[in-house]
């Protein structure tokens, strides 16, 4: 999912948000395009095998915003929140710590 407002900076990672209730990390991600300048997004459709999690990857240029993000998270959204990945970590098989597999 795609913000419809113009994104003027490369993606280079993404913040991590993980809960069993889809439609809720849906509602983060459209809150967030909305009124906090974000403009992509994406939240895993199915499950895998043992999994409990959806997560929302909250794309963005870097981790200037995790301490943001995670206010933001104890205040409204009460998610299981991971902080920034960055591509190469994703690209390299790189799992942080809380992160399903």
């Amino acid at each position: 999912m795609y913000s419809e407002k113009k994104c003027d900076y490369k993606i280079f990672g993404k913040y991590l948000f993980f809960d069993p209730d889809k439609d809720k990390l849906i509602e983060i991600a459209k809150n967030e395009f909305d009124n906090y300048g974000f403009h992509g997004a994406k939240v895993n459709k199915n499950l895998l095998n043992g999994v409990t999690d959806y997560v929302l990857c909250l794309y963005y240029k870097d981790d200037s915003r995790k301490d943001e993000l995670a206010q933001r998270n104890k205040q409204e959204y009460h998610v299981k929140y991971r902080y920034w990945k960055s591509d190469e970590e994703t690209f390299a098989g790189i799992m942080k710590r809380g992160e399903n597999q």
